[in-house]
């Protein structure tokens, strides 16, 4: 998920989720328990460990919010942090993980009452 941290194409997440897991499904990742470990740059470059899973949706999460698209990032960054949030498939080929947000509201006109008086007796 490297690519989350280029300038976004698409103008909303949803176009922009979509952008970033159809990437994900074209490139190829190594799963590894600790990707601290891995000793080559290169391959370094694309392991993937349940950390690094978190980081990278942590750091969409914040990019979303720098968009205007999240309320706050902190509620996802939190979620993400718990037990369980990322885990790793059954059948050890790839991460399942909910990404859990509260997306900004759409601001409407805030209701506005406007008082007059024709009457110039009122500054008196």
């Amino acid at each position: 998920m490297y690519q989350i941290l280029k300038d976004f194409t698409d103008s909303n997440m949803a176009g922009q989720l979509s952008t970033e897991i159809n990437d994900l499904s074209t490139n190829t990742y190594t799963i590894t328990q600790d990707v601290t470990t891995v000793s080559s740059t290169v391959d370094r470059q694309k392991a993937r460990d349940i950390q690094s899973v978190r980081d990278d949706l942590i750091a969409l999460a914040i990019a979303f919010e720098g968009k205007a698209w999240l309320y706050n990032s902190s509620f996802t960054i939190g979620k993400l942090n718990e037990s369980g949030a990322i885990t790793l498939r059954p059948s050890n080929d790839g991460f399942d993980n909910i990404f859990p947000c509260i997306l900004s509201g759409i601001g409407n006109i805030i209701d506005t009452v406007v008082e007059f008086d024709i009457s110039i007796a009122i500054l008196q």
